[in-house]
């Protein structure tokens, strides 16, 4: 499953585009925040911090079954 920021009711994004490039490969988005819960970790929700990838080149590699990056 992808992450789909119009499938969210908690996602705002800022209107900030943001673009990475790196050796192999590159994404552009945006970034927003919004408001998880992780079972079986802390209590309530957290607001976080997206950079949502909107597109790609050559990021991705073929049969790697990735849906994003984090850190």
């Amino acid at each position: 499953h992808y992450f789909n920021t119009k499938l969210s009711s908690t996602y705002r994004s800022s209107s900030r585009p943001v673009g990475v490039k790196y050796t192999q490969g590159n994404w552009e988005g945006e970034l927003g925040i919004d408001v998880v819960s992780i079972p079986k970790g802390p209590d309530g929700t957290i607001i976080i911090n997206i950079a949502a990838i909107l597109s790609s080149d050559g990021f991705f590699l073929p049969g790697i079954n990735w849906q994003g990056i984090l850190g």
